[in-house]
């Protein structure tokens, strides 16, 4: 049986839902594939991925589409991730799905939000080879977000006020207490 498994980075930071930073920094896809002889079947690890381009010959919001063959000690933690069993079929298909992506590169442009015509994000690539692959994970109805894809979770945490210093400890009346002493 495949797997597949999204994972995302920064996705306990929290925030304001008014920071683009809150929603989560980058999304990863890694696919379990089979492979081998029917006689001697083994399992093929894969990272997909989709980042800017930031390499100095490339376009304006060029993309670069990574399909990169992973040792499964590299597999990311379960509590930083979501994984789902899928059929030998649908891994392939995701997988296939993927080198597509990876030989038309050209043709799409990066986009932070992921809207607009042939503009990707990381999560909104990942959306895609989710659902080349069965799963109906969405990353979000406007703005794709590793948040929304990976924890299902349309808004950041908010983060929890820091706990007040703890008071002063009671002394007999009219002596002040050590702390706010000036000998």
């Amino acid at each position: 049986m495949s797997t597949i498994t999204v994972t995302g980075t920064d996705l306990e930071e929290g925030g304001s839902p008014f920071d683009f930073t809150a929603y989560g920094g980058h999304t990863v896809i890694y696919l379990a594939v089979p492979g081998g002889t029917a006689a001697n079947p083994t399992m093929k690890h894969y990272r997909l991925d989709l980042h800017p381009d930031q390499s100095p010959e490339s376009r304006d919001g060029a993309v670069q589409i990574n399909v990169v063959p992973v040792d499964a000690r590299g597999w990311p933690d379960p509590k930083e991730s979501t994984s789902w069993r899928i059929g030998d079929e649908q891994a392939q298909a995701a997988l296939a799905r993927a080198v597509v992506f990876r030989r038309h590169q050209a043709d799409y442009t990066y986009g932070y939000t992921g809207v607009g015509c042939n503009r990707y994000n990381c999560s909104l690539f990942a959306e895609k080879i989710l659902k080349a692959a069965g799963v109906k994970q969405s990353s979000g109805l406007i703005f794709s977000t590793p948040l929304e894809l990976v924890k299902n979770q349309k808004l950041p945490n908010r983060p929890q006020p820091k706990e007040a210093a703890a008071e002063a400890p009671a002394t007999e009346p009219g002596v002040a207490p050590a702390l706010y002493r000036v000998d």
